[in-house]
């Protein structure tokens, strides 16, 4: 095996200011955890899936025990680097003990300290990995990594292209070829393969990817901005998009997960252990491996969605509808858990379960099935996407457009009582919506 490479603390100059945002005294943020994300979260909290049983190893600089939460949860730090001098260093791997917490409330941490005097020691990352493969932990989270050049060059552009044609399947390695292979990639990929959960920080900057993020046994953690589209539908009326991936960075393509930033917070550090704290809520990793699947098929049909409704209906290229059917398609049969009559009937090996009372499908899928809805509403399949939208609705009861996309499918449907309710229940979810409230006038005229 190869020596370890430069390694460094993702959004390092960030923690102090995140950090600072914490009241230990009052256990509480300042930031506003709010959004699809956080309220998926808390819906999976009120269902009793706070990570209790559940342990995440926290590779980075070691974390304030005298906070009381962290004082509480963290069993042991493990230090890979001389003691001296991590005291300058060690309110990033607080930060990142306290988000995890935020998501995971009830879940057990244990530290592998490798940052001294501000320094990332590779080969202490090299050795943590390793040692947490063979731990008791369910997750292993990397807010850290190794910094490679990443851009879109005309071959990655045409490889992109290739698999958004289907012509390829997704490989972050083939996107981001490196020869030879990361160590610490190497070791990420060992832990994946002993059972772990292995998230890591994508990374921040433009030009860059992280390692042991790019390794597809991994799964890399960035952040997105959140633009919301308003769409018309068949009948005239009008319907919204759920998030779509806006990246500030070329490796957005390399992210398996991707979160709406947090204001105030910055770099993909603080989004990764986000993720590593939903999947300490008590997923699976085939089920991470299918969420996964399903979202970048999702992501993918999105951005041919956006062009399509952006053009006359008359002149949209089959081709590209076909393709958007086929990715919606994929992004549906591709999720773990059958939570209507079309996924069970199409996937008869899954089990039909309660989209109320699943607890991560809220946090994975939501988006897939608020916009696969959407689109076979705009494709004149109105039954199939009411029962898309009715399973949204009961995974993500907070979502706005779930409900405001379900309301124009009613409408569609000629089912003007059940469309004027899900308006308003969509109004309340976002009150002095002016979208909402213009299409809820109208239909009040109509009873």
């Amino acid at each position: 095996m190869s020596h370890p490479a430069w390694c460094e603390l993702e959004a390092a100059n960030s923690s102090d200011a995140v950090l600072d945002g914490y009241d230990p005294a009052s256990d509480r943020w300042r930031f506003p955890f709010d959004g699809p994300f956080w309220n998926a979260v808390r819906h999976a909290h009120g269902l009793g899936r706070r990570g209790g049983g559940n342990r995440v190893a926290v590779i980075d600089s070691r974390c304030d025990l005298s906070i009381p939460r962290l004082g509480r949860m963290v069993d042991s730090i493990k230090s890979y680097v001389p003691r001296s001098g991590e005291g300058a260093s060690i309110s990033h791997g607080t930060t990142v003990a306290l988000l995890i917490s935020e998501v995971a409330p009830e879940c057990r941490v244990d530290v592998y300290s490798v940052v001294s005097d501000g320094v990332v020691d590779p080969y202490a990352v090299k050795d943590a990995i390793l040692d947490a493969s063979v731990s008791g932990a369910d997750v292993i989270n990397l807010s850290l990594g190794t910094p490679r050049k990443f851009s879109f060059t005309e071959e990655v552009q045409k490889t992109f292209s290739a698999i958004l044609q289907g012509r390829s399947e997704f490989s972050k390695r083939r996107l981001s070829p490196e020869e030879p292979d990361c160590v610490l990639c190497d070791v990420a990929s060992v832990a994946a393969a002993m059972g772990k959960k292995v998230f890591a920080a994508a990374g921040n900057a433009s030009g860059n990817v992280y390692c042991p993020g790019r390794h597809d046994a991994v799964y890399a953690v960035g952040f997105m901005s959140e633009t919301r589209e308003s769409l018309p539908t068949q009948d005239g009326g009008q319907a919204e998009r759920a998030l779509s991936l806006a990246p500030h960075a070329p490796q957005a393509i390399l992210s398996d997960f991707m979160i709406r930033e947090i204001a105030g917070v910055l770099g993909t550090s603080f989004a990764c252990p986000l993720f590593a704290g939903a999947a300490a809520l008590g997923v699976s990793a085939d089920e991470l491996d299918a969420y996964r699947t399903s979202g970048r098929a999702g992501a993918d049909a999105g951005i041919f969605m956006a062009m399509l409704m952006a053009t006359p209906p008359k002149q949209r290229d089959p081709e590209m509808l076909q393709r958007t059917d086929e990715l919606f398609a994929r992004a549906i049969l591709s999720l773990p858990h059958a939570h209507n009559g079309l996924q069970a009937a199409v996937s008869p090996g899954l089990p039909y379960t309660d989209p109320a009372a699943c607890a991560t499908c809220g946090i994975f899928a939501e988006n897939v099935y608020v916009n696969a809805g959407l689109h076979f509403l705009n494709r004149g399949r109105p039954k199939e996407a009411r029962t898309l939208l009715e399973t949204a609705r009961a995974i993500a009861p907070w979502s706005a457009d779930a409900a405001a996309n379900l309301a124009a499918t009613y409408r569609e449907l000629g089912e003007i009582p059940r469309a004027k309710e899900l308006f308003e229940a969509a109004l309340c979810l976002r009150p002095g919506f002016q979208g909402y409230q213009k299409t809820l006038d109208d239909l009040r005229k109509r009873i």
